[in-house]
Order: structure tokens, then C-alpha cells, then sequence
């Protein structure tokens, strides 16, 4: 903070910056009045006006270099006394160490009963009359089940018997990807308007067989299959194929009869 007098080479700085401000009414009978004048009420300052200019005030630097630094230190406050004792050592030694401790708590419940505890009269009941009073009885041990014949090793390929309807020495596939089985067929078609009877054959120049259907407008026949010498009740499917003859054994057949053995083939 300074205090200055104002000369007459400042109020004509002070009248060119005013001038230069823009917004400024451009009245050329104004523009020949200092704008000082215009100011400050009058043509020239009192010579006693004195105008105060605002410095800012640099913060203080907290690195340079002090002189009092082997000084000792000077307490922050020392009208007031240090009250606050020193916290007790938990871990210093102590003269009880070898007397019994002492209950923190006294017990406010009476002990619950022992239900593990002896009895009173010192003896354990029979188990048997307690199962006579009750009525308890112990499970039964359920019968054993009859064990499931293990499943026959059937291969890939082979030859199979239809029994009923008969068609004998058919060559068989295995294959746990399909569904259902299937009977593969040259060509099949309805023998009646009502689609209860299919007539079909094996071959292109085959013999025509005709055989009822199990469900109208299904070309599903249950038959009875002969395999490794046992015969299982299926139900196959009529379809057609121009590459391949014969049976089809789906998961409908061979789940929980057979295991399929991929690298045997029984009808080369």
C-alpha cells in the first residue's frame, strides 16, 4: 500500500487510457473535454488529493533461509498446563500375578440342566422298555433290489432278425445319436384312403410288403427284434433312403440293453 500524488503526466495517461475505452460517447465536443475533467468534476485535481494504489500482498515463503535455527523451540502455548495423565502401561509387571482372578461378573442365571449329566438314581433306563412305553420301533431295512443284468457289447454294425413281421438277415447299424429306430427303405407309400396299412420294399426290384401301422397316418410298426440271440419288443419308423438299407438302432433300443462297441463290426 503507497500513497502518490497525481501529476499532470499522470492524469494525461489516466485521459488517453479513458479515451481509449470502448462504449464511449464519440461527441466530438465531448471528446475535446479531458475525460478527467469529466471524472473527477473539475479541470484539474486539488493539489492535495492523494489517490491509494492496492499492491497484492505476496504469500509468505515458507523456505527461505531462517536465523534462528540452533535456537531451542518455543512452546506454542505454555500458560496452559499439561492435565492429561500419561495412560497406564498394560503391559508392565504386576504383583497378583500368582493370586486366583477375580470374577468380573456374578451369574445372574441359575445353570440350566445337565442333559447329559448323571441320572439321579445312578442307572441308565433300558433301552427296551423305553421301546415298550413309546411304541418305538426301528426302520426296517429295506430288500434289496434285484441287480440289473449288465449290458451286452453289441457292434456298430452287424446283421439282425425281424421276428414278427418276419424279414430275416437284415443288415443292422447302431447308433446312439438317433432317437428312435428306423427301417430304411428303397420306397413306401398308403395302401387305403383310411392310412392304416403301408406297403413298401427293401430294394428297387425288391418284393412288396405290406404291413399295418400302429397309429393312422404314422408309418411307425411295432415288431419284434432278435439281437446277439434275444429278442426286445420296437417300434420302428418307415423312411426312405437311397444310400442305405436295413435297421437303424436308436437310444430307444440300446439304452440300459446294450454298450456300443465302435471299433467291432460283425457283418463284414
Amino acid at each position: 500500500m503507497s500513497e502518490q500524488e497525481l501529476t499532470e503526466e499522470e492524469l494525461e495517461r489516466l485521459d488517453r487510457a479513458l479515451r481509449d475505452e470502448p462504449g464511449l460517447d464519440e461527441d466530438p465536443e465531448e471528446l475535446d473535454q479531458p475525460a478527467s475533467d469529466a471524472i473527477l468534476g473539475a479541470s484539474k485535481p486539488p493539489p492535495d488529493l492523494r489517490i491509494e494504489f492496492t499492491e497484492e500482498e505476496e504469500p509468505e515463503d515458507v523456505w527461505l533461509p531462517v536465523s534462528d535455527l540452533g535456537s531451542p523451540d518455543v512452546e506454542v502455548n505454555p500458560a496452559v498446563e499439561q492435565t492429561e495423565e500419561r495412560s497406564e502401561d498394560v503391559w508392565a509387571a504386576v504383583d497378583d500375578a500368582d493370586e486366583p482372578d477375580v470374577a468380573l461378573a456374578t451369574q445372574l442365571e441359575e445353570d440350566a440342566e445337565d442333559i447329559w449329566g448323571p441320572t439321579v438314581s445312578g442307572a441308565l433306563q433300558s433301552v427296551s422298555s423305553h421301546r415298550r412305553e413309546v411304541g418305538f420301533q426301528l426302520p426296517r431295512r429295506p430288500k434289496a433290489l434285484p441287480e440289473a443284468p449288465a449290458p451286452r457289447v453289441l457292434p456298430w454294425r452287424g446283421a439282425a432278425e425281424l421276428v414278427s413281421p418276419a424279414l430275416p438277415d437284415l443288415a443292422c447299424e447302431a447308433d446312439p445319436s438317433a432317437t428312435t429306430s428306423l427301417l430304411l427303405v428303397a420306397a413306401w407309400e398308403w395302401t387305403d384312403e383310411a392310412e392304416r396299412t403301408l406297403r413298401f420294399r427293401l430294394s428297387d426290384k425288391g418284393e412288396p410288403r405290406n404291413w399295418d401301422v400302429d397309429v393312422p397316418h404314422e408309418p411307425v410298426v411295432k415288431t419284434t427284434v432278435r439281437l446277439l440271440g434275444q429278442e426286445h419288443a420296437l417300434s420302428l419308423r418307415i423312411a426312405v433312403a437311397h444310400d442305405r438299407r436295413g435297421l437303424v438302432l436308436g437310444r430307444d433300443l440300446l439304452a440300459g440293453r446294450f454298450l456300443v462297441d465302435p471299433a467291432a463290426d460283425s457283418w463284414d
